[in-house]
């Protein structure tokens, strides 16, 4: 049984599985600030594999002490929570975009996802960011192959909904291509301030801790 939980500090890693044809699906990515699956803790082993895309930083949190801080600290409970609710949010979007978008709308629907996400954790810059995944993983994570996902990239930049070198990435207008993503107007656990739930729940009573970390490639 697991001993303890990880927290991705820095840098970015993904969840996948490997099919027995070799195959992987990437099930989602994780930034900083998002966790190793809290009821793995209840199971003898995962269900799944997570690999850092690059140099990323975790820190561990000891099982009997995570225990021990959602018990004392309503402020982790709340905090937990929440990413519980940003996570059933996009989970349940990536499967109605594996379901029911086209190859276009995949594309613009994750890469909208991701500016949102870095968005939160201050690794955007207006409306700029360092694309953290390549057209492989882009693949992976939304059921096409490589060469159709760079031929969707070039199909959003010639339409002026992306600007892209080098992995660097600009959105000139967030709201056309949430349109090209058929999510415009939509609301999901990502829209939603950390602040507010904590208010909900009454944050003045709240308080927090923080673990330690360790680097790894």
């Amino acid at each position: 049984m697991p001993n303890g939980v990880f927290v991705v500090a820095a840098g970015h890693a993904c969840r996948y599985k490997i099919l027995p044809d070799g195959n992987r699906q990437i099930l989602d990515f994780m930034f900083p600030g998002d966790m190793s699956e809290l009821h793995s803790l209840l199971l003898n082993a995962a269900d799944h594999g997570i690999l850092a895309l690059g140099p990323t930083t975790v820190a561990r949190i000891d099982r009997d002490r995570l225990i021990a801080e959602i018990i004392d600290r309503p402020r982790v409970t709340v905090g937990l929570w929440w990413s519980s609710l940003q996570r059933e949010a996009i989970l349940r979007e990536r499967i109605t975009t594996i379901g029911r978008r086209d190859a276009y709308a995949r594309v613009a629907h994750l890469l909208c996802e991701m500016f949102e996400r870095l968005r939160l954790v201050g690794e955007t810059a207006d409306h700029n960011y360092r694309l953290p995944v390549t057209q492989v993983e882009l693949g992976d994570a939304l059921g096409i192959s490589e060469v159709y996902a760079n031929r969707m990239l070039r199909r959003l930049q010639n339409e002026r909904l992306i600007v892209s070198h080098q992995r660097m990435l600009r959105i000139p207008s967030l709201d056309a291509l949430k349109r090209a993503a058929a999510t415009f107007g939509r609301r999901s656990g990502l829209n939603i301030d950390p602040m507010a739930v904590f208010q909900s729940c009454g944050a003045e009573t709240m308080r927090g801790g923080s673990p330690s970390s360790k680097t790894v490639s």
